[in-house]
């Protein structure tokens, strides 16, 4: 994995992993999950 994609990949997780809400509602949990797996799938095979 390139440095610049790894700095990227790192920026988006901290975007994601800040708290927006007092609650997530489960719509929301699974959003970000899929968007989590669909970046790093877009990088080769994820394991879950």
């Amino acid at each position: 994995m390139t440095q610049p994609l790894q700095q990227r990949l790192l920026a988006h997780l901290h975007e994601l992993a800040r708290p927006r809400h007092a609650q997530w509602d489960r719509l929301g949990l699974m959003r970000v999950r899929a968007y989590i797996h669909e970046q790093l799938a877009a990088l080769g095979p994820v394991e879950e």
